[in-house]
């Protein structure tokens, strides 16, 4: 399954973590959003993104047969409920 970012902004960082995939941190002026469990990540950092851009595709665990991903949204240091960015398809 493909991974979409969810507003426009700048990707801030990638990188791989074991135990999580590819995370992918995206700026939003204030705002952070973090998308991690990823096979890949298919954008650089830096690269400018519009909303629903595919950034990379999501990795299935080998045990359960399923695709997992971990979404996050920050303000500054605050974290906040990710329910209210997501967009339904």
């Amino acid at each position: 399954a493909e991974v979409k970012v969810i507003f426009d902004g700048v990707v801030l960082s990638s990188l791989y973590i074991p135990e999580l995939g590819y995370i992918a941190i995206i700026k939003h002026g204030d705002y952070l959003s973090i998308y991690s469990g990823m096979e890949e990540v298919i954008v650089a950092e830096g690269t400018t993104l519009k909303a629903q851009q595919t950034i990379g595709t999501l990795a299935q665990t080998d045990l359960e047969q399923t695709a997992k991903l971990h979404f996050e949204i920050w303000f500054q240091k605050q974290r906040l409920d990710p329910e209210d960015w997501i967009i339904s398809q």
